[in-house]
């Protein structure tokens, strides 16, 4: 079952998560993991995962429409509250192959996390762990790479100013670390 389920997975991307039901008539709110919401395509077939209960399904999406920063979709045969409860937690899942392609200077946030990231004068400051997603732009968190559990984070904003070569496929990204005086 494990080794069928990595299988499944090995070329998957979350583009949301489901939060709960939404109305009376098996509705859910997601929370999406994208900005571009044609990834969520009317009549095509997702993959369904819960990582915890180690679950999935295949389910089509009948409608969905935006409400504020979520999204609230109809899947096929969920017509009930009950039913729509039954999927919070779910992942939704898509091929990396059919993610909607981006644009010059545009990212993935798989692309980024786990990339080690190079200063200018070619010293190794760590490995991207996490991306805020602020207002004005994105911030990756890099961890120090010293293999220790209190290892220090450093903060910088992902934009061209401080972006010398993103390398994505060998997962290397050159930066120039801004400096403060204090």
């Amino acid at each position: 079952m494990i080794q069928t389920l990595q299988a499944l997975l090995h070329d998957q991307i979350e583009i949301g998560v489901i939060l709960g039901a939404h109305g009376l008539n098996g509705e859910t709110k997601i929370r999406p993991y994208t900005d571009d919401l044609e990834n969520f395509q009317v009549g095509k077939q997702f993959i369904l995962f819960h990582s915890k209960q180690k679950k999935y399904f295949y389910a089509t999406l009948n409608r969905i429409r935006p409400s504020g920063s979520k999204l609230i979709a109809q899947w096929e045969g969920y017509t009930a509250l009950e039913e729509a409860h039954r999927l919070m937690g779910f992942e939704i899942l898509t091929s990396i192959q059919e993610l909607i392609p981006k644009g010059p200077n545009e990212y993935f946030f798989y692309e980024v996390l786990g990339c080690s990231v190079i200063d200018e004068s070619g010293i190794n400051i760590g490995i991207v762990v996490d991306i805020l997603e602020t207002g004005a732009h994105n911030v990756i968190v890099i961890r120090e790479d010293s293999g220790q559990e209190d290892a220090q984070e450093i903060l910088i904003p992902f934009v061209q100013a401080y972006i010398i070569q993103a390398d994505y496929v060998n997962r290397i990204i050159h930066m120039r670390v801004p400096r403060y005086q204090s």
